[in-house]
């Protein structure tokens, strides 16, 4: 009676057509929350302790998303027992972001025990795959060893008081990114991942977080007085959110693609793909937050040492991780000068920045910020061939 309710999980063929579906959009706006609070850690950062400490966060939220994600595109059943795991995962999600704060401040008991909870969820996803898939048991095993030795050890930290603590999480969270990379490499039976499926998920987070960047904005100008100086800084931060949309969605299109449907496969849906998400959108977020700070510092010449780090570190990150996905996606990038030397005269300008823009006015530091990712992408459009863009 209860049979046609209850679907067993089935290892998805990796050329199914296969899209986002309503769960996991819900499930995005918990993302959304998480990503927000966050992100807000660098509203009040004045060191580099504070960078760190909302790098370490952002990669933790990143890997609860990263963990579901890639279950769903592998063995989604949208039964009701799928459906209560996720639900399940949301709120553990919700907690974390609800801890953001407290964790940031030294006090990480609840949101150790909120991750701990999502693992756990994922762990009986993946233990329930493995009783159903037979022929996907032989790299599900590595996964629940893997991480069910990372979640026995993250309890155990949450016995431990003081740094000692965090030190621990750092080493668990390596270790299990260590996992999906070693199970990758060795290219186990039914590894490959959905090659549209998740381009299209990452593609979503990365929206999502621009959405983030467009609110920092607006927040930013909410109290500002409207004036010649204020307007040019808002529309160029606007400018700016839409080159950085551009520049990874000109990729995402299939502008800048391998050139064969094997090396497609193999790329698209591995381990380089997905982790060299990671600096992207840690810049991203960082790049929105630096704006909201700079624009509340138009009045207060010069701005903030501080403000200058998150948008310059911002930057850098973003660039470093269109750089690995162009290296990834394109043959013809890494076996390119110009794009080498495309990224060292980008590192040096930064440096420079770094170093003589804390006497700028705002409206030329977002000037000169907007200019560079800008130039890179007329770089892209007018003077690289779209010649992969066919053999798709």
């Amino acid at each position: 009676m209860f049979a046609k309710f209850f679907i067993p999980p089935r290892l998805r063929i990796h050329n199914e057509d296969r899209h986002a579906t309503w769960l996991e959009l819900f499930f995005d706006l918990v993302l959304v929350a998480a990503i927000a609070q966050v992100g807000h850690l660098l509203v009040v950062a004045q060191s580099i302790h504070d960078g760190l400490v909302y790098a370490g966060l952002f990669v933790l939220v990143f890997w609860v998303w990263c963990g579901h994600t890639i279950y769903s595109t592998r063995f989604d059943s949208d039964d009701p027992v799928f459906r209560t795991f996720t639900f399940f995962n949301m709120f553990a999600l919700i907690a974390m972001a609800v801890e953001v704060h407290n964790v940031a401040h030294g006090h990480g008991f609840a949101f150790g025990l909120a991750y701990l909870s999502s693992r756990l969820v994922l762990l009986g996803l993946l233990g329930r795959a493995f009783i159903h898939v037979p022929q996907a048991r032989g790299f599900l095993k590595i996964y629940l060893v893997g991480f069910g030795l990372g979640a026995l050890a993250w309890g155990g930290s949450l016995l431990l008081g003081g740094v000692e603590r965090y030190w621990i999480w750092l080493g668990i969270l390596s270790i299990e990114l260590a996992v999906p990379w070693y199970i990758w490499k060795t290219q186990h039976t039914g590894t490959q991942i959905n090659v549209e499926h998740i381009p299209e998920r990452f593609g979503l987070f990365t929206i999502i977080v621009l959405g983030e960047n467009i609110f920092a904005v607006v927040n930013g100008l909410e109290n500002l007085t409207w004036n010649g100086h204020s307007i040019a800084v808002a529309v160029l931060s606007f400018v700016l959110a839409v080159t950085l949309w551009w520049r990874y969605f000109r990729l995402l299109d299939g502008h800048v693609i391998v050139n064969s449907a094997e090396q497609k496969q193999n790329l698209r849906s591995g381990q380089p793909y997905i982790y060299s998400h990671l600096p992207l959108l840690l810049g991203v977020v960082a790049i929105g937050i630096g704006i909201m700070r700079l624009i509340s510092e138009i009045e207060t010449f010069p701005i903030t040492e501080a403000t200058l780090t998150i948008l310059l570190a911002g930057y850098g990150l973003f660039e470093i991780g269109i750089a690995l996905l162009q290296v990834i996606n394109s043959p013809r990038y890494r076996s390119s000068r110009l794009f080498l030397i495309q990224k060292i005269m980008g590192t040096m300008l930064i440096i420079l920045f770094a170093c003589f823009g804390k006497n700028l006015e705002a409206v030329v530091i977002i000037t000169v910020l907007c200019s560079l990712p800008l130039l890179l992408l007329l770089y892209d459009v007018l003077l690289l061939p779209n010649k992969d863009q066919d053999s798709l």
